[in-house]
């Protein structure tokens, strides 16, 4: 009976490493494209992976629409349901479709870190949601965005999510997204 239970846990670690593996690659190379972005190198780094892109670009530009839907706004207060899995899914699949959607940046607001867009692509999922370039993302789920560990877990478990709630700063005022799973 000791040596099933040792075995049992032993396939799970195995298996629990391999998913950390692959999730560890992924979001080095989405850092590499995010750098790449946000460094000047834009136009060197889309040229090296411009044939990866292209391909990809045409058949994610249109899932873009099924992301997110059903928004509703109330003052500053947004509401949307978001094809959360469809979203991770398509990052995984081509993390050079976030260049397309625009420059985030890093800023520290009145002693509070940000995560601000510094542009938006002409088409990006965030479009439906009315998402604005000098937006500052200042907490997701009441935390601050400067907890990578925090983060990570919700990137992780992006697929399962029920909901997300993502505060911003636009212009000095508060907005709420309260995304739900679609």
């Amino acid at each position: 009976m000791k040596k099933a239970v040792l075995a049992v846990i032993a396939i799970l670690l195995i298996t629990a490493a391999f998913l950390f593996l692959k999730e560890y690659f992924l979001l080095k190379k989405i850092e590499s494209v995010l750098k790449d972005a946000s460094s000047g190198n834009t136009a060197q780094a889309q040229t090296k992976n411009q044939e990866n892109l292209e391909e990809n670009l045409s058949s994610i530009k249109k899932e873009i629409p099924l992301f997110v839907y059903g928004v509703k706004q109330n003052g500053n207060t947004i509401s949307a349901r978001v094809h959360f899995a469809k979203f991770k899914s398509t990052v995984e699949r081509s993390p050079e479709i976030l260049r397309s959607w625009g420059h985030l940046g890093w800023k520290v607001l009145e002693d509070i870190p940000a995560l601000c867009i510094k542009n938006l692509g002409e088409r990006t999922p965030f479009s439906p949601l009315g998402v604005r370039p000098g937006e500052c993302i200042i907490e997701i789920n009441g935390e601050t965005i400067n907890q990578p560990m925090r983060n990570l877990g919700i990137w992780l478990t992006l697929q399962n999510r029920k909901n997300l709630h993502i505060v911003t700063l636009r212009a000095g005022k508060r907005v709420e997204y309260f995304l739900r799973k679609g």
